[in-house]
């Protein structure tokens, strides 16, 4: 059986361990809110790139006012 390592992006990984190393709760917070942030900036792209390929050109301006 072939096992194989999983590979995670350096930076929201660098958050989450922040968080969990650290006693302060706000510290804590600040840490696991940037982990969402990361990737809800990836997510808003990726949907961003997905109207332009559609033609939907409107809508990639008027979600990109609106951000």
């Amino acid at each position: 059986m072939d096992i194989q390592e999983k590979q995670y992006e350096s930076e929201p990984l660098m958050y989450f361990d922040n968080g969990v190393a650290t006693e302060d709760v706000r510290m804590k917070y600040l840490s696991y809110y940037q982990v969402l942030e990361y990737f809800f900036n990836r997510v808003q792209n990726y949907k961003l790139l997905e109207q332009i390929q559609l033609g939907n050109y409107i809508e990639a301006i008027l979600s990109i006012i609106r951000s």
